[in-house]
């Protein structure tokens, strides 16, 4: 169980802690809340002790904090300032420490996020951007913040990311950490959908969590992440988000942009088959059944590897019988750098168990989440 310290600032999207901490406890994580004194106009510091099973500290705490910031900052595996206000971002860049949550900042010496929420006014002033600059030259992550709708009626740039998405991000701050600075990642996800006529479709049971989960990861690893995807995905540092349908169009997709990745990662569950020649309008019922013809669809993998020049290639691979063997053939075959060989009975679920095979490497995993898959996946592609 990680520990993490949850730094609340004063804002209007600090109503969305409540199900953040909710978020972070189902995950295994222990909580600890600071909040700044502006914070409690927005949420209580009742609500996130309840929900965090921990006393929460506030300025009016003060009289403890010569030691307490000390000794949280000890004890913490990770920080995280949600909302992050521009007054509390420059108080970090420019070391000032006069409550709570400044001062255990001052003392911490882990690994910080901060996501931003403010006006994009104020977002976008010189002076806060400068700030932001500087933490990130410490090494201080920022996540956000999000285009869309603000409080003042206004949009823009300051909205704070959706808590599914800062939850994943501390999963990935409490772990090994991989290492793919400035690297194009392109990660290609999704079950594809082949359409009968233009109501029905051929597809399968993919949920797009891990290929979100390896997204997500790469983006925390430093890396410039394009994804092309059947499954709505966002990420505010994403490069690019590709929707797709088909396996054509996904092929189509990858191969326009295969020159400019550095690593390609497809844990996409391209369908075999397509309808040759789908029906424009429904299809009725005759009486007398039906027959679709289908054919093979690209094996995108394949065209992958017979084209790559300096790409790293990860691949995934469902198989009867013999899985590993099966999967260390089509390494090979389709030039894979890694592949990831899965139980085709746990398709679609929520933990996995398989195997992470390269050159001269079987490594085995079981019963891993997504966020801990990706995590064994991406730590072999660190530079």
């Amino acid at each position: 169980m990680s520990r993490v310290v949850l730094g609340v600032c004063g804002s209007i999207a600090a109503i969305k802690l409540p199900l953040l901490v909710r978020l972070l406890r189902d995950r295994g994580h222990d909580v600890r809340v600071i909040m700044t004194h502006s914070s409690m106009q927005f949420v209580t510091p009742m609500a996130l002790s309840v929900l965090s099973e921990s006393p929460v500290w506030t300025p009016d705490q003060c009289e403890q904090g010569y030691v307490q910031h000390i000794s949280w900052a000890k004890d913490a595996d990770a920080m995280v300032v949600v909302p992050a206000s521009a007054n509390t971002l420059a108080k970090m860049a420019h070391g000032l420490a006069d409550d709570p949550l400044s001062m255990t900042l001052l003392s911490y010496t882990g690994p910080i996020m901060v996501v931003p929420a403010m006006h994009d006014s104020m977002w976008l002033h010189p002076a806060t951007q400068s700030n932001v600059l500087q933490l990130k030259n410490r090494g201080v992550h920022v996540l956000g913040p999000d285009m869309g709708a603000l409080s003042s009626g206004d949009a823009g740039i300051g909205r704070l990311c959706e808590p599914e998405l800062i939850a994943d991000s501390i999963d990935w701050m409490t772990g090994p950490q991989p290492t793919l600075t400035g690297c194009r990642v392109g990660v290609i996800m999704g079950g594809t959908r082949e359409p009968i006529d233009p109501v029905r479709l051929i597809c399968n049971r993919s949920t797009g969590q891990l290929g979100s989960a390896i997204a997500t990861g790469a983006v925390h690893a430093g890396a410039i992440v394009t994804v092309i995807s059947t499954e709505p995905i966002h990420h505010p540092q994403f490069k690019e988000v590709v929707m797709v349908e088909t396996a054509e169009a996904m092929y189509q997709s990858v191969l326009s942009r295969y020159s400019d990745f550095d690593v390609v990662i497809m844990p996409a569950a391209v369908g075999d088959y397509a309808v040759s020649t789908p029906s424009a309008n429904k299809i009725r019922k005759t009486g007398n059944g039906l027959s679709i013809h289908l054919q093979e669809t690209p094996d995108i993998l394949a065209e992958l590897g017979r084209l790559k020049t300096h790409q790293q290639l990860v691949g995934f691979c469902l198989g009867d019988g013999d899985i590993v063997t099966t999967a260390q053939s089509k390494r090979i075959q389709k030039k894979c750098d890694w592949m990831i060989a899965n139980d085709p009975t746990q398709f679609g679920s929520a933990h996995r168990s398989g195997w992470l095979i390269g050159d001269h490497h079987v490594t085995p995993y079981h019963h891993l989440s997504p966020t801990e898959l990706a995590r064994l996946i991406l730590l072999p592609l660190s530079r």
